[in-house]
């Protein structure tokens, strides 16, 4: 080897060492730099009067979008319906005050691993993304969100929830947060506001087909038994199946709802079943149920409270609601209330009065 090439040899080390050095400093550098502070905000500039759309892409690709109108949010995929306040809420606290508890150094399987890819169909190890968009519909914050991390306790033999890994597109690093994010097993329908239309305190409830009453039952006070109108003193009541009415109604609900242009024809409720309730404080209530489809009934509800009765809140936005909508509701809720009259009565057993048993001769 001539002296020449050794020395070209040499500075060619010495180059070579040189780039290696810079080369794992910027890398170091940037892996520091994809790290934040422990105990740190994730969003430290989070803004809730820029935000005006939601979207929840679910693992299989499924979008539930939140739409802000004016001052209220609605589900735009269920026709514009208003949103659940409450888990909103809670969905734009827990984004507000996510913090990293933990920075976790990413391998090859990591994302997979922790469920942290984008959505997708074909892949059964991707997470649910969150988009926090302006009314321009560009993106202001993101994060895909991952598993949950699960601790054992041995002495206790439990399992102890502490937080769930989450991933910001912007950083390569993965998160773990003390914030569960619950909200993103629900489905469209969960986000839609209070799905509870019970009715209760109930003094009347009558059935309709057409013009004809089918029946009706009634009772004078609440703490009395129901009775079906027009039925004698010696007729057997079904009470199981009146017990039946009752609870279906004390514990309604619907399940998600249609167009409200849909076709009277086609929802059934150009001829329905109507059936009415009245409560004691004056409030009347009036289901008309329609067609069937997919184990769903058609249903328009109607609620008419007494000028003198103060509305709460809630109870107000949903009467002005039901003037609007149409429900669709599990038909294994509304079969009770469909019941027929002769469902009603057990076989007649007439008794004997006192009168006439005591004017038989004596033997």
């Amino acid at each position: 080897m001539t002296k020449k090439t050794l020395i070209t040899l040499i500075i060619l080390a010495v180059v070579l060492t040189v780039l290696s050095f810079l080369i794992i400093r910027r890398t170091n550098k940037s892996y520091l730099h994809s790290e934040q502070a422990i105990g740190s905000l994730i969003f430290p500039d989070f803004n809730l009067d820029k935000i005006k759309s939601i979207e929840i892409i679910k693992p299989d690709n499924t979008t539930i979008t939140l739409d802000k109108k004016q001052s209220s949010w609605v589900v735009k995929s269920l026709f514009n319906y208003p949103a659940n306040s409450e888990l909103l809420s809670s969905l734009l606290e827990e984004t507000a005050n996510l913090k990293v508890i933990q920075n976790v150094q990413t391998t090859p399987n990591a994302y997979n691993n922790l469920n942290l890819t984008l959505p997708s169909p074909e892949n059964n190890s991707s997470g649910t993304e969150i988009k926090f968009l302006n009314n321009k519909n560009k993106t202001l914050y993101s994060l895909i969100i991952g598993k949950k991390r699960i601790e054992n306790d041995i002495k206790k033999r439990t399992e102890l929830t502490v937080g769930r890994y989450i991933k910001t597109p912007n950083q390569v690093n993965i998160y773990l947060t003390d914030e569960l994010f619950d909200c993103i097993n629900f489905t469209a329908e969960d986000w839609l506001f209070d799905r509870n239309i019970a009715i209760t305190d109930i003094e009347k409830v009558e059935l309709s087909k057409g013009s004809e009453v089918e029946w009706t039952l009634f009772r004078n006070k609440h703490n009395e038994e129901f009775q079906l109108e027009g039925a004698s003193q010696y007729t057997d009541i079904n009470r199981n199946k009146i017990k039946s009415i009752i609870d279906s109604l004390n514990n309604l609900k619907f399940n998600t709802v249609a167009k409200s242009d849909l076709e009277q024809k086609k929802t059934g409720l150009d001829n329905p079943v109507c059936l009415q309730v009245k409560s004691f404080n004056g409030t009347k209530y009036e289901l008309k149920i329609g067609n069937m489809v997919n184990n769903l009934r058609y249903v328009k509800y109607t609620i008419i409270t007494p000028p003198s009765e103060i509305l709460t809140k809630n109870k107000k936005a949903l009467e002005n609601l039901t003037k609007r909508w149409i429900y669709l509701i599990d038909i294994n809720r509304l079969d009770p209330l469909l019941s027929s009259k002769a469902s009603l009565l057990t076989p007649e057993k007439y008794k004997s009065s006192p009168a006439s048993t005591y004017s038989q001769p004596i033997s």
